[in-house]
């Protein structure tokens, strides 16, 4: 089972913008054990033909939907490019759940369980992130009549977004009723964070989000020259022809903290290519 052959308790998040194959080549290369893609609707893998690479792995897929049948259908189509499939039931967006998708489904155990008992079809690990709900429990147990392989809880509320505290006690309690793979979610910003989640909640694994942004070396509890890791992603960036966007969402976070970062930002803004960045980005060292 890949859950037990993990390299490593820390796992890079799925993010919009930011968890393209540069990121996540990189990431591992600095300690994450798994990475995942970002959120990808099953409309979207079944209408575009998504390249996925040997050197990308161990990869999550994670899928977007509400479609039993669609969603089936695109694991269907990359189950062999990749290692886990997960089903996102926690994204607090209100455009996602408007769409009646993410979190939506937290309302909805069985849709959900219509959905998990399709994608265990595949025969391919099955994972699903949640947030704090008062369905969990129930959620959980369909979970398990799934033979669902992992469950990621990110410790908010959906109303509570991306802010606001953590509650570790909800992994904790979490990991005591389910002999799942448990992975703990939510506000890890330093190597210590992830130590604290796993000692006090017994968690099987970290899942680090926001806090990799610009310190890839978090996962190896290792300071890397933020600069130097700039270049590592650009040349990963460029090698795998990445999305621009993401490539300037990068710079800005492999900045933010460095002197002058503001005015970096405004630089950093105005670049309409690579090349630009990266000239920017080398000005710092003048």
């Amino acid at each position: 089972m890949i859950f037990s052959k993990l390299k490593s308790k820390l796992i890079l998040a799925p993010m919009a913008g930011f968890s393209d194959i540069a990121f996540r080549i990189l990431c591992r290369k600095y300690g994450a054990g798994l990475a995942y893609t970002e959120m990808i609707s099953a409309n979207t893998l079944l209408n575009t033909d998504l390249k996925f690479y040997k050197k990308d792995r161990p990869l999550t897929l994670q899928i977007l939907g509400i479609d039993p049948d669609l969603i089936y259908k695109a694991g269907l189509k990359y189950k062999n490019k990749i290692d886990v499939i997960d089903l996102n039931v926690g994204c607090p967006s209100h455009k996602i759940i408007k769409s009646k998708c993410g979190s939506y489904l937290l309302d909805k155990p069985d849709k959900i369980n219509k959905i998990l008992s399709k994608l265990v079809k595949l025969e391919i690990p099955i994972s699903i992130k949640l947030r704090v709900h008062k369905n969990l429990k129930k959620i959980v147990k369909i979970c398990e009549n799934n033979s669902v392989s992992a469950i990621c809880l990110h410790a908010r509320t959906v109303k509570q977004g991306y802010s606001g505290k953590v509650d570790l006690d909800k992994i904790k309690k979490l990991k005591e009723m389910t002999n799942l793979v448990v992975i703990g979610n939510g506000n890890i910003y330093k190597y210590s964070d992830a130590e604290k989640m796993l000692d006090y909640t017994k968690c099987d694994y970290v899942m680090v989000g926001r806090g990799s942004l610009g310190n890839p070396g978090i996962f190896k509890n290792k300071d890397v020259d933020k600069i130097k890791m700039f270049f590592e992603y650009y040349k990963l960036w460029n090698k795998y022809k990445c999305d621009f966007n993401n490539l300037l969402w990068h710079s800005l976070a492999f900045t933010k903290s460095l002197p002058y970062s503001r005015k970096l930002r405004v630089e950093l803004n105005k670049c309409k290519s690579g090349e630009e960045i990266v000239k920017v980005i080398n000005s710092l060292k003048k």
